[in-house]
């Protein structure tokens, strides 16, 4: 009984909405796999039990919940105990785990069972990854991509990893491949044109591969949703904001939008956002108040701070957001008061001096500024 063919020619319901609430680290079985497993092993009957077993383990792992997600995996593997898929989705979760020896064996088992095993060679890739075995990845992925060459999984995923170690050259090429090779029109084709848009830093074409991936696939959003994140956190807010703007206008965007109309310096597009957004569709009443005070509305960052207190009064971000609207409205004594509660927490102690020193010099307290502004000795 292979796993692999449950996401093929069967498609239950349930396992579907199970695999789609994992999201995109947890995807069910590449078309490859699918494909191979059907027409090699088409006999094999799926068990109830193997079934049900599997949709556990993936939403137990959806939820964070390592232990019971490997326990689930184990189970089904009692029934299909040569089966490459859950093999590699045990060996992935081994890992995550901490338990590299035993997520190596289940790999290599897998590998063995199917030498060409498109989701055995990418866990090994992904694993050698989070090693730091940069070299050994790059191989994965490559022997991942020439056991099911009409997949963008393996490509698309090396393109990323020679990106992020700045080959950018080699990366480009990669994806100008799967390009080629992808149907045109199709997702891959779109996703492989994004990539190679966003590498190239060719904002016009990224947007483009965008809208038109968003008609091809609806599930493209959360992909898209990823990418966005990830120029935020690299310091490209112009780019993200301009996919952004391929994007559907839904509150489930609003938080984003407001991220990279502050990051970007459209202040008053941002306060516009914040007028007219319930602060649940920006991040939570501490998040908006972060983006209040940032392009310079500090009492109204400070009320949405009072309020988040009110319900939580223990919320130590929602603290250190009112200890700088209070900074910034020119109430020194009573910012200098919440930074130094703060001061020694590991959760924004930094941010918290750094306010205190400030709140402590604007009260022409510079030398306790000076002392307060020294890190702390480990």
């Amino acid at each position: 009984m292979h796993l692999e063919r449950l996401h093929g020619s069967v498609r239950p319901t349930a396992l579907l909405l199970g695999l789609w609430l994992c999201g995109c680290a947890h995807q069910p079985a590449p078309a490859s796999e699918q494909v191979r497993a059907a027409t090699r092993d088409d006999h094999h009957f799926v068990s109830p039990f193997a079934y049900e077993w599997f949709v556990r383990a993936e939403l137990q792992r959806a939820r964070g919940n390592l232990d019971a997600a490997i326990a689930g995996y184990r189970a089904v593997l009692a029934d299909a105990d040569d089966d490459p898929y859950v093999l590699s989705r045990l060996a992935s979760a081994l890992d995550e785990h901490g338990q590299h020896a035993q997520a190596q064996a289940a790999l290599d088992q897998a590998l063995q069972t199917d030498a060409c095993s498109e989701a055995g060679w990418l866990t090994r890739a992904q694993l050698a990854e989070r090693a730091h075995q940069l070299d050994a990845a790059f191989a994965a992925y490559e022997r991942a991509e020439s056991c099911a060459p009409w997949s963008p999984r393996a490509p698309l995923a090396l393109a990323q990893l020679l990106q992020a170690h700045g080959q950018l050259e080699r990366a480009s090429a990669v994806l100008a491949r799967v390009q080629t090779r992808a149907l045109p029109g199709s997702a891959a084709a779109c996703r492989a044109r994004l990539a190679l848009a966003l590498a190239q830093n060719d904002a016009t074409a990224a947007v483009s591969a965008a809208q038109v991936w968003l008609r091809v696939e609806q599930a493209a959003e959360e992909p898209l949703r990823s990418t966005i994140e990830r120029l935020l956190a690299s310091e490209q807010p112009q780019l993200a904001l301009r996919l952004l703007q391929a994007l559907p206008d839904r509150p489930q965007w609003s938080a984003l939008r407001l991220r990279a109309l502050v990051a970007c310096g459209h202040f008053a597009a941002a306060e516009a956002l914040l007028t007219i957004s319930d602060p649940e569709t920006l991040g939570g009443l501490v998040e908006t108040a972060r983006s209040a005070l940032a392009i310079g509305r500090a009492q109204a960052a400070l009320e949405l701070t009072q309020d988040a207190l009110a319900a939580n009064p223990q919320d130590s971000r929602a603290q250190l957001v009112q200890a700088q609207a209070q900074l910034s409205l020119g109430d020194y004594l009573a910012a200098a008061s919440g930074f130094s509660a703060l001061a020694t927490s590991p959760l924004g102690g930094a941010e918290a001096r750094a306010g205190l020193a400030l709140a402590l010099r604007a009260q022409g307290l510079s030398a306790l500024a000076d002392e307060v502004a020294r890190p702390i000795a480990h």
